[in-house]
């Protein structure tokens, strides 16, 4: 039972498409899009915000540690330039393919700063790298199949590796080197596969209420179509009943008459 649920949200099939007049597939893109576009305002808008708080605290929490607290504040306004920019690029209603770039541009931009800025703190043996293994929570903003979900992931795996690469050179025989790499692997993983689930969700959501709201149309229209035969026997059975009336009334006058 839970591994056919588990099969269902992970079906990487496309939404099978209905006549031109009842394009399924071609709304829930409409809304994807959409709802990607407001989840990457609201995602930037927050990285610049929390990205400003931070460079302040910064001040107070890092004063006994002034080479920390530089490399961090750098990249705290390095952060919040690039949130301010991306921000900027989603506004006016934007296109998917803007859309997509910007989703790539800050899934490889801000895990390459992080990556690079934390990796200067300390090598994989302090927790400093480790720290932004959290940014995979940035791959359930955007509302997209899972190829293009699994390239998310790939992007920010590789951001945060050439960032670990570009301050500190690889070295195999450092302890911590597969375990960091098979835990970022991991992440991303679990990044892609959850925001797939979402993705899904989403997607059979959306199919049901259209459902729904054509069905309701239906039995909204079949109800009109009853009333408006029941009007129209109520007016032949009252027309019928005036006609016996009439036709008594006659036969009442004839007899009188005769």
């Amino acid at each position: 039972m839970v591994a056919a649920q588990l099969k269902r949200l992970l079906d990487a099939g496309p939404v099978p498409s209905r006549r031109a007049g009842d394009d399924e597939t071609g709304a829930f893109r409409e809304y994807a899009l959409a709802l990607t576009l407001r989840n990457g305002r609201l995602m930037t808008l927050g990285f610049a915000v929390g990205a400003l708080i931070a460079w302040l605290l910064d001040f107070v929490v890092y004063s006994s540690e002034p080479a920390i607290g530089g490399v961090l504040r750098e990249m705290r306004l390095v952060l919040l330039a690039n949130a301010v920019l991306c921000h900027l690029a989603l506004r006016r209603r934007p296109g998917a393919a803007r859309v997509l770039a910007v989703c790539f541009f800050m899934a490889g931009s801000n895990t390459l700063i992080l990556g690079h800025a934390t990796s200067l703190i300390g090598d994989l043996g302090t927790p400093w790298f480790h720290f932004t293994y959290v940014c995979c929570g940035a791959l359930l903003v955007p509302v997209v199949p899972l190829f293009t979900r699994a390239l998310f992931g790939a992007t920010y795996a590789a951001g945060l590796l050439a960032g670990l690469a570009l301050a500190r050179p690889l070295r195999p025989a450092h302890p911590m080197l597969v375990p960091t790499m098979a835990f970022l692997v991991f992440t991303a993983a679990t990044g892609v596969v959850l925001g797939h689930i979402l993705y899904r969700v989403l997607r059979d959501g959306l199919a049901n209420t259209r459902a729904r709201e054509k069905a309701a149309r239906q039995v909204e229209e079949r109800v009109r179509e009853q009333t408006h035969d029941l009007r129209a026997l109520a007016a032949h059975l009252e027309s019928a009943r005036e006609d016996e009336r009439s036709r008594i009334a006659r036969d009442l006058h004839d007899e009188l008459g005769q």
